[in-house]
């Protein structure tokens, strides 16, 4: 009879113990009491892990971000063509010419372009980059070398490891794509300026290549404007031979003009599309890894880990307590 009236009487501690786990204060100090009985617990956890996620982020690859800021250049020229789409949009359109009607903004179609695989393959090609581009194990910054993986590439014979690439380079698409991971474009909606910016391991390659990008980019629009200008004058011209109506050969005249002022243009200005309005330079800290917030993320993680673990460990640990006395 006794022993039923003691377990009774711990059933009754028991529930009773549990409502005032309802009560908001006795629960916070009730966790607080917790979290300071498994505190060093806590504390080596949490240091742990944020001396491994220091070791880990001081053991990743170092990337640097070289900056352009860049200035849509003069669309006189192409301003005045547009004058002329009302009076020659007919003969214009004989000769494949845009006066203005649904005309692409050039500096868009100049960035389309800069990551179009035509564009990169050539540019690739051009300056040699596959090595630097997948071979590149690590960068020196005191001396400003590279050093390349033998795994990918063997220096000592310049060719491509058998085991990775078959001895044969990298395709040029896989190339294209590699680089074109590397570059970002924004163009800046206030102004109408565009932030162009290319990572690498080495600060010295992300810098020089993103001065030969907007060279080349320039190069290549000037070089395709130019074409299309000849072709044009030279079929306007066929047509002023063929037609002899005062009217038509003033159209004809005045389309010419226009083209030839296109050519002008292109000749005197070496900035054809984009001008740099600022240098990139040698980046001078890397743009990732972020130390600073791979240390703090994880440090908080392990913190929270660790007292959400030790919370459910204290309230196991009594529950079970109390469920052996009854």
């Amino acid at each position: 009879m006794k022993i039923n009236e003691d377990y009774a009487n711990k059933k009754e501690e028991f529930f009773q113990s549990q409502n005032a786990h309802g009560n908001g204060d006795v629960n916070v100090i009730e966790l607080f009491s917790a979290v300071w009985r498994y505190k060093y617990v806590i504390l080596f956890t949490t240091l742990l892990l944020m001396v491994v996620s220091l070791v880990l982020s001081s053991q990743m690859d170092k990337e640097y971000t070289a900056q352009a800021l860049l200035a849509p250049s003069d669309k006189k020229s192409n301003s005045d063509l547009s004058a002329l789409t009302g009076q020659f949009g007919g003969i214009a359109s004989m000769a494949g010419l845009n006066l203005g009607q649904n005309q692409v903004d050039k500096s868009q179609l100049a960035l389309a372009i800069l990551t179009s695989n035509d564009f990169l393959i050539d540019f690739i090609n051009k300056y040699d980059l596959k090595k630097k581009l997948f071979a590149v194990a690590s960068y020196d910054p005191q001396t400003r070398t590279l050093k390349y993986d033998p795994e990918y590439f063997d220096e000592s014979n310049n060719t491509w490891s058998d085991e990775k690439f078959g001895g044969r380079e990298p395709s040029n698409q896989s190339a294209a794509k590699a680089l074109k991971r590397g570059i970002e474009h924004e163009i800046i909606r206030e102004s109408g300026l565009v932030s162009l910016s290319l990572h690498h391991r080495s600060p010295e390659i992300a810098a020089s290549w993103l001065k030969l990008l907007v060279s080349e980019l320039n190069a290549r629009m000037k070089s395709r404007d130019i074409l299309e200008a000849e072709k044009s004058i030279s079929f306007l011209e066929e047509q002023l031979v063929k037609n002899q109506i005062t009217e038509f050969r003033s159209a004809l005249y005045g389309l010419i003009e226009e083209q030839t002022k296109v050519l002008m243009f292109a000749d005197v200005k070496d900035d054809y599309v984009f001008e740099i309005i600022d240098t990139p330079l040698v980046p001078e800290r890397p743009s990732s890894p972020n130390r600073i917030l791979i240390v703090g993320v994880v440090t908080l993680f392990g913190l929270f880990l660790s007292i959400f673990i030790s919370i459910t460990r204290y309230y196991y640990l009594k529950h079970k307590d109390i469920s052996r006395s009854i």
